[in-house]
């Protein structure tokens, strides 16, 4: 008579509330990423539910991440101090990795754990590094969500008409396709009064730059200098929106690019 294995399940409370935190974290992100959700919690073992309700508590765009970091209490400090975790903030404004010496244009968890390693001498793994942009509020917009929240008959249309053919022309060209959001003062960094212009891959990895006042069209393309520094693979940039910009500055900016760079204009 075969012999029925009984397969216990994983009691995560019995965990310490890090190891939690950082089971928590990476979950998500692998299903973020396109990993099954079944999938990702039975590789710990743990109840099937559980990874819809880690799920659930991500959705609000207002919190995101910082809902499944383990609430402060007595043990060891953080990795990185207030004013370390701030520097990093300003070594990543703007900046985009090439300009360290690192072999990729938009930051990445990863990279990041590279950059704090490089400047601090400091181990983070990726899902610390997590915890630590939820807990500095750089959280990662979704332009064709907020697209399609703004004006959904547009978008859809947009979307069937030409999603689909930019994506076929990004890759015979081998190019890059990334989205371009800008969040303002009640979408991102309130109480530095701030806007900030983000720029995203399918992958999560990212790129962003903070600015006061309106993104006026020299502010854009001064931006995308930033964005563009070093880069030489080509590029299809996917903007939600289109804010009045001056038409003829934008292919002026462009024309030396000579076809690297494509912009496309979301509808709102």
């Amino acid at each position: 008579m075969p012999q029925v294995k009984n397969r216990m399940k994983a009691d995560g409370r019995k965990l310490d509330r890090k190891t939690q935190e950082a089971i928590r974290l990476t979950a998500v992100e692998r299903v973020r990423e396109g990993e099954n959700p079944r999938d990702v919690i039975a590789s710990y073992g743990m109840n099937r539910t559980t990874i819809h309700k880690w799920l659930s508590r991500v959705q609000d765009e207002a919190t995101g991440l910082r809902k499944l970091i383990a609430s402060t209490a007595s043990g060891r400090p953080r990795k990185l101090s207030e004013k370390q975790a701030q520097q990093l903030l300003r070594w990543l404004d703007g900046k985009n990795p090439m300009q360290y010496g690192y072999d990729a244009c938009l930051w990445s968890r990863s990279l990041i754990s590279r950059l704090v390693f490089d400047k601090y001498a400091v181990s983070l793994s990726r899902a610390t590094v997590g915890a630590l942009l939820a807990r500095l509020d750089l959280r990662m917009p979704k332009p064709f969500q907020r697209a399609a929240e703004r004006n959904q008959q547009a978008f859809e249309q947009w979307r069937r008409e030409n999603y689909s053919a930019i994506v076929r022309h990004a890759s015979a060209e081998h190019a890059d396709i990334y989205f371009w959001d800008t969040l303002d003062e009640d979408g991102s960094r309130q109480a530095q009064h701030l806007r900030t212009a983000f720029v995203v891959n399918p992958k999560g990895e990212f790129w962003y730059a903070t600015y006061n006042g309106a993104l006026s069209t020299e502010l854009f393309i001064d931006l995308l200098e930033k964005l563009m520094d070093k880069r030489k693979r080509r590029l299809h940039l996917l903007v939600l929106g289109s804010p009045g910009f001056q038409q003829d500055l934008i292919e002026k900016y462009m024309a030396p690019f000579k076809g690297r760079l494509h912009l496309y204009f979301l509808p709102v």
